[in-house]
């Protein structure tokens, strides 16, 4: 039987930002402390070198051969945690995407709000101005057609004037 445990934390933005934070600051830590160590060493190592040309004996060799594979494992640990550093600055995070994702879909939205406000601005003038020329053509109409009874009012009393004269 196999048993498994797992707890999900969410973080919040700013919990997240607090972690990653600390998580950087640990890492700094560790690599001060790797660069501080690879110089003791640096001096150890320089150290067994002059007892092992003056000494020759076997003890000051291996003390050298110690000192000096324990160096090369700490340049080792600290060029990798020097490499996670180097990546993590490069890295971006998923908010700082986000945010600016945000603000990228918020200014197009933006340019896109105002630039159909004015095309419904124009439309509404357009609107505007077609309701002024349809009542001026529709007044036009009208007196056109007043004129034309009138016109014809007049045609008919010449005409029955004419015949109640002959």
């Amino acid at each position: 039987m196999v048993v498994s445990l797992t707890i999900s934390v969410e973080f919040t933005p700013q919990e997240e930002k607090a972690y990653e934070e600390l998580k950087n600051n640990e890492t700094n830590f560790q690599l001060k402390a790797k660069a501080m160590k690879l110089i003791k060493l640096g001096y150890y190592i320089k150290e067994a070198h002059e007892d092992m040309t003056t000494q020759k004996d076997r003890q000051s060799k291996l003390k050298y051969i110690k000192v000096y594979s324990e160096f090369k494992s700490t340049l080792e640990d600290f060029r990798v945690i020097r490499k996670n550093v180097i990546s993590k600055e490069h890295e971006v995070s998923a908010e700082t995407i986000l945010h600016k994702l945000n603000h990228n879909v918020t200014d197009q939205m933006e340019q896109m709000i105002q630039l159909s406000n004015y095309h419904v601005s124009s439309l509404m003038d357009y609107i505007k101005l077609a309701k002024d020329v349809q009542s001026q053509i529709s007044d036009c109409s009208d007196r056109l057609e007043s004129l034309t009874r009138g016109l014809y009012d007049c045609v008919k009393e010449d005409e029955d004037s004419n015949n109640d004269s002959q």
